[in-house]
């Protein structure tokens, strides 16, 4: 076994994550509380981050489902395009 005095010192590195325009964005989502119509109810919210500009977009749904996500992806990507075009 090697002991500690004779194992090289821990070097620390930097590795930037570098993304190209349109390469790659982030999609989470949430559950938050609402208030609509006077009435308290949780919504699914979803997050997209585009990984080069930092640009979000916000999606909001009454349930969480399969077409949620492919919905949101759609509205997401057609926003960034309108974006990219100067129609916003």
């Amino acid at each position: 076994m090697e002991s500690l005095q004779t194992r090289p010192a821990a070097t620390q590195a930097f590795v930037p994550l570098v993304f190209a325009p349109g390469d790659a964005c982030q999609f989470d989502w949430s559950h938050e509380q609402v208030e609509i119509a006077g009435v308290v109810q949780t919504i699914k919210v979803a997050h997209f981050r585009l990984s080069y500009s930092r640009q979000m977009f916000v999606a909001a749904y009454p349930r969480e489902t399969q077409e949620m996500v492919f919905d949101a992806h759609n509205r997401a990507f057609a926003f960034w395009r309108r974006a990219a075009a100067g129609y916003l």
